[in-house]
């Protein structure tokens, strides 16, 4: 039996350029999803309004809220470590120069170390001020990552597809 070649062979399988261009649009989302989990997080840890404390509330309700923050927080380390597996993946399929190279090791450390620091600081915050201090610890990580590491990724992406920006 003759083995596909050519056109024929690739017309199911996505381009590279189409696959890269996905990449950044999936990359550009789970930003935008992070952003907006760590804004409800925000809300969840406010509490009682005006006070964020939980004294505001009986002991059910308490319950009822630590066990929904501690869901949230899970599903956000989840959602983290998604999100650094994709970018990662998106790495493997550029063309890089050893300079590139070296950056995206330190792309790649970066979000090991992250995500070893963001399960020690959630599984230590035992008290609602520990949590929103994990929260803030969190948001600040990612904020600095996204500016120092996620930008030059992303433009690499975009350069690769022939986009501009």
């Amino acid at each position: 039996m003759p083995v596909p070649t050519g056109q024929a062979a690739t017309a199911g399988a996505p381009s590279r350029t189409s696959s890269l261009m996905l990449a950044i649009v999936e990359i550009e989302h789970e930003h935008a999803m992070l952003a907006e989990r760590l804004a409800r997080l925000r809300d969840l840890l406010a509490c009682a309004p005006g006070q964020g404390r939980c004294e505001a509330c009986d002991a059910l309700e308490v319950a009822d809220c630590w066990d929904a923050h501690t869901e949230f927080l899970g599903e956000l380390l989840d959602l983290m470590h998604s999100h650094f597996r994709v970018e990662e993946a998106a790495m493997r399929r550029l063309d890089a120069t050893p300079a590139e190279q070296e950056a995206d090791a330190a792309h790649v450390e970066a979000h090991a170390d992250m995500m070893e620091r963001a399960v020690a600081v959630v599984s230590l915050a035992k008290l609602q001020e520990e949590r929103v201090a994990a929260r803030d610890l969190l948001e600040n990580w990612l904020r600095e990552h996204i500016d120092s590491h996620d930008v030059a990724l992303l433009r690499r992406l975009r350069r690769a597809t022939g986009a501009v920006g």
